[in-house]
């Protein structure tokens, strides 16, 4: 393949820092040179030289940095990401990524050599795989389970399905378009080489996905990863323990992942097989799903003079420690059987791992548990299995899953009673790990009461024996949530996390200099706003003056972006700007969410929020539940007749033939001469070749500097 597709060699010897030029080269040689000659004179005439040297050595490297600073700001515009000013303001600092390990320490020892490391990584990276972690209950559940389930392993008969159809060009074109430029396995195909392959050569691989699905045998260098190791924040260089696993698996099994992950979603999503509370992964779904049900339950508690008790769930190793087997088990269950059975079986067996540092590789080893990291169908196959952790819990208990992420709360005003319920409910959630193999951190696990008491009434919890820590403060999917609820902490959180934002505003300014305003502003949307935005929707509800401290944020962030005085009003920053009030920012977010919500199912658990309840009238919140309805209903989105979030045609996606895409047109403009020429010609040539056809014509338009889009359809034979 290097014969045809060449590698790039690089330029050579890189800059240390962005700013460095021959100046700065030249003045540092001037300014070493006269250091060594007052080693050798000791001569005062010397030592003034040198620290005439020293002093141009500081003006020069001054020099670079603010025309470097300042070329970089001029070039920053709306299509520059974050990631690139963040990676140059440490390149400024000197801040360069290593891409080196140091030596090692493993069982005792130091590793050295780059082989070394690679085989103690590798060690490190298959024992987190281990059969070995499970428990002794743990292992004779999954000895049980098999022992039911005997045929697990064979391979299932092709049924006579759709899902067992041979997949189109339609599907690779499809799985093509959603492909992100990442790092290619151990057979170095990259994504762009398939996308610029002719039709002919497509064609071909499109064979080969076909004959791997009818056979259900995977290549064996498709199931294998090279792991490379990067050092988690935080953590000591040299243990071995401090190294995060990134896999690179070939890009051609990505690509029929796609393929094989579009149908298996549209076969559980159309069927209803995923469980209503689990948010992750799905379409349409977010991280406020589950934040609203808790915050929702919490207002009418405090409304109620009742107290929320609450468990966070931890898991250790889910993604790594995943029964295998257990995962065909539940897919059997669901009716996932065929060529999407067998394909899934074999995708997850007899996988081997191989850890790389710099250009030395460790032996292969085998990977006993877990799906694949960095695998485009993990995720799904991941939620199909821990898609039942709660289904044994009561109706009345409140759950929320969102991928790993579980949590279960109860509410009520007797403390005893509701505590018993909860640990009942825990005991079932700790059978439910023991049966499929999935164990609870106690550590990370965490319990909570969120009461308006003065004194919070203790919650004893136990997990696996062990009492579960109470908190006064946790974190749920991003949030941070008190006792109280009072959002304080998450406020303060976000306040400080934002003046570091408004800091590097200020580096990206200057007088001659300096990023335009479009750019700023650009940066502030993707550095505060977000931040801002964040759980907006559920943080609404509280006090005025924490709200208050998110006002002045965004006051300093366009006074910079602007450039305008101190003195200037906030009112007209936001209108030379063009930012809405945070208030009325609030407010759109959460119409816009109402609007989601009213295309999904009636068994979105949002959903239910909304109806209304006697705890309304008895207190007053800004909560979402309370005033989602009135808010949509005063600008008349009620009125709207709402589109379904998610739509899952009647047909299968793969079934859709490949369209044919007729650029005659192209040839016709170019021929034409004047623009009545142009319309002639171009109905012509749709009156003569498509007059059986329903015509259906479609425009689109996006402005660069809003981002605003628009697009139009126009059928005649409807509109007429």
């Amino acid at each position: 393949m290097a014969e045809f597709i060449g590698k790039a060699t690089g330029s050579g010897q890189r800059k240390m820092v962005p700013w460095w030029t021959e100046e700065c080269k030249e003045a540092i040689k001037v300014r070493n040179r006269a250091f060594r000659k007052v080693k050798s004179s000791f001569s005062f005439a010397d030592l003034v030289e040198y620290k005439k040297a020293q002093a141009t050595v500081r003006r020069v490297i001054r020099k670079a940095k603010r025309e470097r600073w300042g070329a970089f700001c001029n070039t920053i515009g709306r299509d520059t990401s974050i990631t690139e000013v963040w990676g140059m303001i440490r390149r400024m600092g000197g801040i360069r990524r290593e891409y080196s390990l140091p030596a090692i320490h493993f069982n005792k020892e130091i590793m050295a050599t780059d082989r070394e490391k690679a085989e103690a990584l590798a060690k490190v990276f298959v024992g987190i795989h281990s059969g070995h972690n499970l428990s002794p209950e743990a292992r004779v559940a999954r000895e049980e389970m098999v022992r039911r389930h005997p045929k697990v392993l064979e391979k299932k008969v092709t049924v006579n399905e759709t899902s067992d159809f041979p997949f189109s060009m339609f599907e690779l074109k499809r799985a093509l378009s959603g492909v992100r430029s990442t790092s290619p396995g151990k057979d170095e195909i990259c994504y762009v080489m398939v996308d610029k392959l002719c039709p002919e050569a497509q064609g071909v691989l499109l064979q080969l996905f076909n004959m791997i699905w009818e056979t259900g045998n995977i290549p064996l260098a498709w199931k294998h990863s090279v792991v490379v190791p990067v050092l988690k924040p935080g953590k000591e260089k040299s243990e071995a323990t401090s190294y995060r696993p990134i896999a690179l698996t070939s890009n051609l099994c990505k690509l029929m992942e796609r393929m094989v992950t579009d149908r298996l979603t549209y076969i559980v999503e159309k069927r209803g097989l995923i469980s209503p509370w689990q948010s992750g992964f799905r379409r349409g779904r977010m991280t406020m799903d589950p934040v609203l049900c808790l915050e929702d339950s919490i207002r009418k508690a405090q409304a109620n003079k009742e107290q929320v008790n609450a468990v966070f769930f931890d898991i250790e190793k889910a993604y790594d420690m995943l029964w295998r087997e257990g995962l065909l088990i539940k897919l059997e269950a669901m009716g996932i059987s065929g060529r999407l059975y067998n394909f899934v079986m074999d995708f997850l067996l007899n996988r081997t791992i191989e850890v790389r540092v710099g250009q030395s590789y460790s032996d292969t080893y085998p990977v006993d548990n877990g799906v694949p990291q960095g695998s485009v169908c993990s995720p799904l196959l991941f939620s199909v299995m821990i898609n039942d952790i709660f289904s044994d819990i009561d109706a009345n208990i409140g759950k929320s899953l969102y991928a790993d992420d579980g949590a279960l709360w109860v509410r009520g005003r007797n403390s005893a009673y509701i505590c018993q319920k909860l640990q009942a409910a825990v005991s079932l959630v700790e059978n439910w790990g023991v049966k499929w193999g999935f164990r609870f951190s106690v550590e990370k696990t965490q319990v909570i009461c969120f009461s308006k008491r003065r004194n919070v009434p203790p919650v004893h919890i136990t997990l696996y024996g062990q009492p579960l820590k109470q908190v006064e403060v946790v974190r749920f999917l991003g949030v941070w949530m008190d006792c109280k609820l009072t959002f304080k902490d998450h406020i303060q959180r976000t306040v400080t996390k934002c003046k570091k934002a408004v800091n590097i505003l200020r580096c990206l300014v200057g007088s001659d200099w300096g990023a335009s305003m479009m750019s700023l502003k650009h940066v502030y949307i993707a550095l505060i706003r977000s931040a801002l935005d964040y759980a907006s929707i559920a943080y609404r509800s509280a006090a005025k003056t924490h709200l208050q401290k998110f006002d002045v944020i965004q006051a300093q962030a366009l006074r910079v972006c602007s450039g305008a005085f101190k003195t200037s009003s906030v009112p007209a920053l936001q209108v030379e700007a063009g930012e809405l009030p945070l208030s009325l920012r609030r407010q759109q977010l959460a119409m816009v969410y109402w609007t989601n919500l009213q295309g999904h199912k009636e068994d979105h658990p949002t959903k239910d929020i909304l109806n209304q309840c006697w705890e309304h009238g008895k207190a007053k919140f800004e909560s979402f539940g309370w005033v989602g309805n009135g808010q949509a209903e005063k600008l008349g989105l009620t009125k709207l007749a709402h589109s379904c979030v998610v739509p899952l045609p009647v047909i299968p996606p793969w079934l859709f033939t490949m369209p044919t895409v007729d650029l005659e047109l192209v040839k016709i403009r170019n021929e034409a001469e004047e623009e009545s020429d142009m319309k002639y010609l171009t109905n012509r040539h749709i009156r003569s070749k498509y007059y059986e056809g329903v015509q259906m014509f479609t425009d689109g338009s996006k402005d660069p500097e809003t981002g605003k889009t628009a697009a139009a359809v126009f059928i005649p034979k409807v509109f007429t």
